[in-house]
């Protein structure tokens, strides 16, 4: 059974959302992500910009244990954290809940085949001033999903549904497969994809929302890799054992 919430981030929670944010905008930008940077642009905020320039104050060990911290956390909580603006994306991601509960049930079959890790629970937490979604751990087996600002990233917006089981397919499959056999960025992106598409094929509030990520183009395809492979391996029907399939591709790429 799907145990999954949706909640707005308190005030330190938010804070620590855009410390990282900001400590993680340059590997966006090495890696062809320059769409974080238009999100900043777009955004203009003199703090979030003076944030971005202090970059090199980030302790990339301990957001608590930082000099941006002490320098920024009150200013932002009290300059840029607004409670009330998260309510109506809150009530928005609640309304995604649903169709993800109708094929919850091919989740479930992926634990019981080949061990697709299951959280506890799940929290959803829109976020002001994150340019991508994204998946998180926390205590107690507990899988968060943060949720950037579709305002101002619009081509997100129609697959808010779609982007929060992404994140949670992630989840399932970060230790067990792309941990384990070392993936790169984008094939664990890929390879979500795919696994999203098995997941919701019989599915229709998902008809519209994965012609983005079908097999001959994703969104996270920015850069000239062949997916071809990736595709390939996805044709074994992840039901049987993906964690086997991966790990004869790991094999097969590392002897070529």
């Amino acid at each position: 059974m799907l145990n999954i919430k949706c909640k707005i981030p308190e005030a330190w929670d938010a804070f620590d959302d855009l410390y990282w944010t900001v400590y993680q905008f340059d590997w966006f930008e090495k890696n062809g992500r320059l769409w974080a940077k238009k999100f900043f642009s777009d955004l203009n905020n003199p703090l979030i910009n003076e944030m971005l320039k202090d970059a090199h104050l980030i302790n990339p060990n301990d957001s608590r244990d930082s000099k941006f911290t002490e320098k920024y956390s009150k200013r932002f909580e009290q300059e840029l954290y607004l409670p009330d603006e998260y309510i109506e994306r809150v009530q928005r991601a609640e309304l995604s809940l649903l169709a993800i509960e109708k094929c919850w049930y091919k989740v479930e079959e992926l634990n019981k085949n080949w061990y697709f890790k299951i959280c506890n629970e799940y929290f959803v937490i829109p976020h002001l001033y994150r340019a991508w979604s994204s998946y998180y751990f926390c205590d107690n087996g507990t899988g968060c999903v943060y949720l950037c600002n579709s305002e101002k990233r619009p081509e997100y917006l129609p697959h808010q549904t779609a982007v929060i089981l992404h994140e949670i397919l992630h989840l399932g499959i970060e230790e067990l497969i792309v941990q384990k056999f070392n993936l790169c960025q984008e094939e664990k992106e890929r390879l979500v994809d795919n696994l999203c598409m098995y997941v919701t094929d019989d599915n229709q509030d998902f008809k519209y929302a994965y012609k983005w990520s079908d097999c001959t183009t994703s969104p996270h395809q920015e850069t000239t890799r062949d997916y071809a492979y990736m595709d390939a391996l996805m044709g074994i029907q992840p039901e049987t054992n993906l964690v086997k399939a991966v790990e004869k591709f790991v094999a097969n790429r590392a002897s070529n």
